[in-house]
């Protein structure tokens, strides 16, 4: 073959080689573009999985349990101060509006209560699901320690013993209703409905430490102060320093929590109270749960003028009469905190939340009967027997069962849902229970009022019931959260 031919030819066989090895090399991965394309890709997927709420491939190991334990711990001290606070204030009020003015005024002092519970209720349903829940509660807080401050003021001034100590009275009921629903719903937020079954009992156990601390402390201050309205009172000046105190820790403590931050949307009072109720409306088991409420507490609220009603009859005096006041509370707390550290969680686990609800009905039933029979006999055992049973489960399994069905409505709407579940009872049931408290007096008999309360009972008992029943078909509903539902 001529030499210019076969040159010719091993130029094109050596061309074709080397275009084979360009594409080769184009096939093969090249170190710098592969790596940026891989990094890219993997930035793009850790951002959809934080999205989703999970914790990225890249992110370093963290210790998710130390933050939780942390959070846990700021919310049980800040119950524990905020039941201390309703615990004086609560015995202090109740002792000196009831020791000089009777158990009368009950039927003026309860409705007053409940139109501030429900007036309160009727603002917090237009703003608390609305705005950031955290900034809410130190606002709260703050205006609290605040209101406080004018019933020291009166106190100081001489004020009638009545507006003062009615004023201190009406602020309990905020301290031990509204603040604690509140710190729930934060709660809520904070943790899901599956840990909320060994948190919340957790939590709870520190409402009675604090509700423990400040019964103790009331029960036994008239034998160290005295039993003069001026040294009782100023037991008043720990609640405002309390208030300020969990404004300032609390927001500290959670900082890195994941609260919610309120819908934002513009609505009336009008328009977020028809959108609760038609929510829970739609949700067969909690509409029974509200009908519940609002008959139990009701029949509980007559259970405990009962027992005022006997007791002032035996204690004159409000030195003593709080003394056996603050002394049968801190008895039920200790009751309370026995069943919520050995029992509730057991009782949740294995009977489940449907079950534990139709608990403080049946025992709301048997405190009535009991005052009855204490009503007739004018026994004051009885009486302490009887208000005693009523507050075992209602302090106790009672609270976490509803806080933890609580948990399973959505973010957005759970501060209003709770309003209106366990707060609106509370204010009706006062309101409600001045109609049997003024029979009672007009009539002079003691029975009216017992019998009322077995009625409202036995009528709990059978929503308790339809509570069971609908449970989970309500837990299957799409308007729960389906990572928090507990069916």
């Amino acid at each position: 073959m001529p030499d210019g031919t076969s040159d010719g030819l091993d130029d094109l066989i050596g061309s074709l080689g080397a275009g084979r090895r360009r594409a080769s090399r184009l096939d093969e991965p090249s170190t710098d573009s592969t790596a940026e394309t891989e990094a890219e890709r993997s930035d793009a997927l850790d951002d959809l999985i934080r999205a989703a709420g999970a914790q990225a491939r890249s992110a370093p190991e963290v210790d998710t349990g130390e933050p939780k334990r942390r959070w846990a711990r700021a919310l049980s001290l800040s119950f524990a101060g905020i039941a201390v606070s309703g615990a004086i204030t609560e015995a202090v009020g109740a002792s000196q509006v009831v020791s000089h003015s009777g158990t009368a005024a009950l039927a003026v002092v309860w409705p007053l209560a409940a139109l501030g519970l429900l007036g309160i209720a009727l603002l917090q349903a237009k703003y608390i699901d609305r705005v950031a829940r955290l900034p809410m509660l130190v606002g709260l807080c703050l205006g609290y320690a605040a209101a406080y401050g004018v019933a020291l003021v009166l106190l100081v001034s001489h004020a009638p013993t009545t507006v003062t100590f009615g004023l201190a009275w009406l602020l309990a009921d905020q301290m031990n209703y509204l603040l604690p629903l509140m710190i729930w719903a934060l709660a809520a937020d904070v943790f899901t409905a599956g840990q909320g079954v060994t948190v919340f009992p957790s939590i709870s156990r520190w409402l009675f430490v604090g509700q423990v601390s400040g019964l103790g402390i009331a029960t036994i201050a008239p034998s160290i102060l005295g039993s003069s309205d001026s040294s009782l009172g100023w037991l008043l000046v720990l609640p405002p320093v309390v208030c300020v105190g969990v404004a300032i820790f609390l927001p500290r403590r959670l900082r890195d929590a994941t609260a919610s931050a309120g819908h934002g949307r513009s609505e009336t009072t009008r328009e977020s109270l028809k959108e609760t109720v038609s929510f829970i409306g739609a949700l067969p088991a909690f509409r029974w749960m509200l009908i519940m409420s609002l008959a139990v507490v009701s029949a509980g609220a007559i259970v405990e003028f009962g027992f005022l009603d006997i007791a002032r009859q035996h204690f004159t005096t409000a030195g003593s009469f709080q003394t056996l006041y603050a002394g049968t509370a801190l008895i039920g707390i200790v009751l309370c905190w026995a069943v919520q550290t050995f029992a509730t969680t057991k009782l949740l686990q294995r009977r489940g939340v449907e079950k534990v609800l139709q608990l403080l009905p049946l025992f709301a039933l048997v405190g009535a009967a009991l005052l009855a029979v204490a009503g007739a006999a004018n026994q004051i055992v009885l009486a302490v027997a009887a208000t005693l049973v009523w507050r075992l489960p209602r302090w106790s399994a009672d609270a976490s069962a509803r806080q933890t069905a609580l948990a399973t409505i959505p973010d957005e709407r759970r501060a209003r849902s709770s309003l209106l579940i366990d707060l609106v009872p509370v204010a009706l049931g006062f309101i409600v229970v001045a109609i049997p408290i003024g029979l009672s007096r007009l009539m002079g008999n003691t029975w009216i009022a017992p019998l009322v309360a077995v009625l409202l009972a036995v009528a709990a008992v059978a929503a308790g019931r339809r509570v069971g029943s609908t449970w989970d078909d309500t837990q299957l509903s799409y308007r729960l959260k389906r990572r928090k539902r507990l069916g």
